[in-house]
């Protein structure tokens, strides 16, 4: 195998490998940190992490022809349905619903819940920040994110 083969090896089976650990385990966030020109991934935030998107493809049923979803696709599905029904009652999209379950699962007090959803926001604005700064502003934001990311993970939001 030429070197330049075995790189795109290694970096589908790290990436496959990557996708079943985490894409299983409920895992709500996956990040990739470097150090040292290194990387690695977790589901604890580091300073400077990036956001993994590790959602599992949905292809073989167009392969074989017959249905081959795993539970947890079955799962996401009915969600998907449900929230749609629920949707002129409580105004939830999919996402927001399936975030819902997911905290609820986790057996969130009332103030826990509520303390997730207003750091979904701040979360969301310093990953904004993030991209668009530099120097001291960048590691100013990423310190903040830093800490409001272990925060959520120590809630189990």
């Amino acid at each position: 195998m030429k070197t330049e083969e075995w790189m795109n090896a290694r970096a589908w089976i790290s990436g496959a490998t990557l996708m079943a650990l985490f894409a299983n385990t409920g895992t709500a966030q996956v990040y990739r940190c470097e150090v040292n020109g290194k990387a690695s991934y977790s589901d604890e935030p580091c300073l400077g992490a990036k956001r993994v998107d590790v959602t599992p493809t949905r292809g073989l049923d167009k392969l074989s022809g017959k249905s081959q979803k795993s539970q947890e696709v079955r799962r996401e599905e009915l969600n998907k349905d449900m929230a749609a029904v629920e949707r002129p009652l409580l105004r939830q999209t999919p996402e927001e619903r399936a975030t819902w379950r997911r905290r609820a699962r986790n057996h969130l007090t009332p103030e826990e819940m509520a303390e997730c959803y207003v750091r979904d926001p701040r979360i969301e604005g310093l990953e904004k920040q993030e991209k668009t700064a530099k120097g001291v502003e960048l590691q100013q934001v990423q310190q903040q994110l830093l800490k409001e990311r272990q925060r959520q993970r120590k809630l189990k939001c």
